[in-house]
């Protein structure tokens, strides 16, 4: 390679590198290189130290730099180093400069050997087009993509070869060969280490039923669903001949404990002291039918319930549950005892998205102070509440996450006639959290939510539980707990019908697992929604 020859002064061994840039190739190009490098990367504990040069990692940052042009279409390319040195702090600057050189493009694309009902799918998989620039990537992914196809559609043992005819030293003719192999369908769900009552409902789970045309993106899909259920610690699945033209699936499973129990004390600065306490059997009625029950108890709420569930109820990635609810608050201005059941049943579209749907019927026994009912015209007694949640989990780990997001959406209604309620409400809040990594494994984190009640036919407020509160640790910390939006004449926190926080953080590693964060809070909450004024956020 042209770049073989590139050396770096003996000179300047051991020096710090205080600046690196790359000249001569567009910027997002340039950006993506200057982030694989070594020499352009900081060091350091919090990520503030400069790089040392050595001939080793010059040398390796070089070819790098060869290697990255090459797989772009370049691999004519030039690299020449400039320095700017500062003797007497043993620093300097480094520059490369690229000169790309001629571009291999490529001159004709072909796809030969995918049987004739796939071969349109496949040519249009091919994002590869002639006179374009030839990369390793698009190749690759052209490749892999065609393989897909065969693969979905019963080629288990599909192969694709990318071959490479050269018309110049610039141009390229590019044919993809397939190699389909036989078709094969699902045969038999064969089962291991599940016990008896549970085979029905793993081969349940298995989405490869018999006689449909093999594809791996069933056996992922029926992977997940097993894993779903919580009931297994190891789940493989996996084909084997079945015939001449069939696949046999096979769960290969360890079961999981089914009786755990969880308990919890802690310090919360909005609820001082805290406790919870869950039992949980997964199995206790057979056939993956689990019970729990369990509770927590803080300063201002007590709460107990106990659940019952059914996996895969109307599908394999369903669940229905019914829970019986007593939950207690005790509040400034308020206290409630809340007693309900609920019937919900869950779909799990993927590992990172969930639907949920319930009605909870409940009984609400309320305890105003003078002053709170002086500002809200609100009842207790009966509550029936139908619910829809939809949440996905994109990030890349679920306790310290550095990219990716979190979201998610409620809506509740609380709907006529009087005999179903004495309370009549629509509620809509939803939440995205975005994470993104920076230098030295710092993380930006930053966060919207916004939520909006209306009491509906013949309420005039909405029932203190189902309002809008904001302040405290994990929502505005400028505030104490609920201690921002309106009050009433005693100062205590009524709640509102509108809400608007958001928030950004700089999460910084300091030793072991402690983490520091610098962080921005800004948020509001509105008595009534036609009060909304994003001027007043605080």
């Amino acid at each position: 390679l042209p770049a073989s020859g590139v050396e770096m002064p003996a000179a300047y061994k051991g020096w710090r590198v205080k600046s690196f840039e790359v000249r001569g190739l567009e910027q997002g190009m340039a950006r993506r290189l200057v982030n694989g490098l070594a020499l352009a990367q900081s060091t350091g504990v919090l990520g503030t130290g400069d790089p040392t040069l050595y001939a080793e990692t010059f040398a390796e940052d070089i070819e790098r730099t060869a290697l990255f042009l090459a797989r772009r279409g370049y691999p004519y390319a030039s690299i020449r180093a400039e320095y700017d040195a500062a003797p007497r702090k043993r620093t300097l600057g480094i520059t490369l400069v690229i000169d790309p050189g001629p571009a291999v493009t490529t001159a004709a694309v072909a796809v030969a050997g995918v049987p004739d009902p796939f071969a349109d799918e496949a040519r249009r998989r091919v994002e590869m087009k002639p006179e374009r620039v030839f990369t390793d990537a698009a190749a690759v992914k052209a490749g892999e993509d065609i393989r897909s196809l065969l693969r979905d559609n019963g080629y288990a043992d599909a192969t694709v070869e990318t071959k490479l005819e050269w018309q110049d030293t610039t141009a390229v003719a590019v044919t993809f060969a397939a190699t389909p192999g036989p078709r094969y369908r699902f045969g038999e769900k064969i089962v291991k280490g599940a016990s008896d009552d549970l085979i029905g409902l793993v081969q349940k789970s298995v989405e490869a039923d018999r006689g449909e045309w093999y594809s791996p993106r069933d056996i992922l899909r029926s992977r997940d669903n097993l894993r779903l259920l919580d009931l297994f610690r190891q789940v493989q699945v996996q084909t084997r001949p079945g015939g001449p033209d069939t696949l046999d699936t096979v769960s290969d499973l360890i079961q999981a404990e089914p009786r755990s129990l969880e308990v919890g004390l802690g310090y919360w600065t909005d609820d001082l002291i805290r406790a919870r306490a869950r039992w949980m059997h997964r199995n206790l009625f057979r056939r993956g039918r689990g019970f729990s029950i369990g509770g927590s108890a803080s300063k201002f709420n007590q709460k107990a319930n106990a659940s019952a569930w059914w996996p895969a109820f109307v599908g394999a990635r369903t669940r229905a549950a019914v829970t019986y609810k007593l939950e207690r608050q005790d509040e400034d201005n308020y206290k409630l005892l809340h007693t309900g059941l609920e019937l919900s049943l869950t779909y799990q579209y993927s590992i990172r998205t969930t639907a949920r749907t319930a009605v909870e019927v409940s009984n609400n026994d309320l305890d105003v102070s003078p002053e709170f009912s002086e500002e809200l015209d609100v009842e207790d007694g009966r509550l029936t509440v139908l619910s829809l949640r939809l949440a996905r989990t994109a990030s890349d780990d679920r306790l310290y996450p550095t990219k990716g997001t979190v979201s998610w959406i409620d809506i509740l209604w609380a709907p006529p006639p009087e005999s179903a309620s004495d309370n009549h409400f629509v509620s809509v809040e939803a939440s995205v959290t975005g994470y993104r990594s920076l230098m030295a494994g710092m993380v930006l984190a930053a966060r919207v939510r916004a939520g909006a009640v209306e009491p509906i036919a013949t309420s005039v407020d909405v029932i203190p539980n189902y309002r809008f509160y904001s302040g405290g640790a994990s929502s505005m910390r400028g505030f104490k707990r609920r201690r921002l939006g309106p009050r009433d004449s005693a100062g205590d926190p009524i709640g509102g019908e509108t809400k608007v926080e958001a928030a950004a953080e700089v999460r910084v590693p300091l030793v072991w697992r402690l983490r520091g964060a610098l962080f921005i809070d800004t948020g509001q909450v509105w008595g009534r929604s036609n009060d909304t004024d994003l001027s007043q956020l605080e």
